[in-house]
């Protein structure tokens, strides 16, 4: 409930401490009923987020900022395969990079460069081959556990679909944040004089998906199916 329905101001204490004491309904319908509130526990420790009893508030206005629920509440767990949580951490650590470095200026591109002969510091290749590559495998595990679709042509195109739409939305971000940083968009987009930035990216980020499928779908696939779903 919201304090400021429930609890009556009394004129002239608003600013005096508050102490309120809330108890489970009666009745086995409400046997299971728990709490959840920010308020303080009036001891002075913080409240059991699940356990009725006494809390305060230093004045009236604290009282009724403080949201309270009650019911009887589940907990909800989605643990992702073990592949899954890999993959996730290697595309943090590629973005950490890239933010440390600014992806024009990673070594690993420079290596790359020199190596191969590119025209180009291709690191920010890499990001988005792996931002394609790596939210593929979090939006076909999802799709696999929550729907009804089965490893296929279908579930293929879906994955692939996501991918390339979450790449577009980040290219959206990356236009309107070079349109607010004006002079310094150049150094921010890292397109490093390639009028194709963004189709490339986004290509890349396509092909990243279908890598992913290709070469992770019967690991996932067994991963999955450890975790009963």
């Amino acid at each position: 409930f919201n304090g400021s329905s429930v609890f009556l101001a009394v004129a002239g204490r608003t600013a005096a401490p508050c102490v309120v004491t809330i108890e489970r309904p009666v009745g086995d319908a409400f046997r299971d009923w728990k709490l959840i509130t920010t308020l303080p526990a009036e001891h002075g420790r913080p409240g059991s987020p699940c356990h009725f009893g006494r809390f305060r508030a230093a004045d009236y206005d604290e009282l009724i900022d403080h949201p309270v629920e009650m019911g009887a509440f589940t907990r909800a767990r989605f643990p992702l395969t073990p592949l899954v949580y890999g993959l996730i951490l290697v595309h943090a650590i590629i973005l950490m990079v890239g933010g440390h470095y600014t992806y024009a200026r990673v070594p690993l591109g420079f290596w790359l460069q020199e190596w191969f002969d590119f025209s180009r510091n291709h690191y920010d290749r890499i990001g988005h081959l792996a931002q394609g590559f790596i939210p593929a495998m979090v939006a076909r595990e999802i799709l696999l556990r929550q729907t009804p679709l089965q490893p296929g042509g279908w579930l293929f195109t879906l994955v692939t679909s996501v991918a390339l739409a979450i790449s577009a939305i980040y290219e959206f971000i990356e236009w309107w944040t070079a349109l607010a940083l004006g002079a310094g968009a150049d150094e921010f987009l890292a397109t490093q004089g390639d009028p194709f930035d963004t189709q490339a990216d986004m290509l890349m980020a396509t092909l990243g998906a279908a890598l992913a499928q290709v070469l992770l779908a019967r690991w996932h696939d067994r991963q999955v199916a450890a975790l009963g779903h």
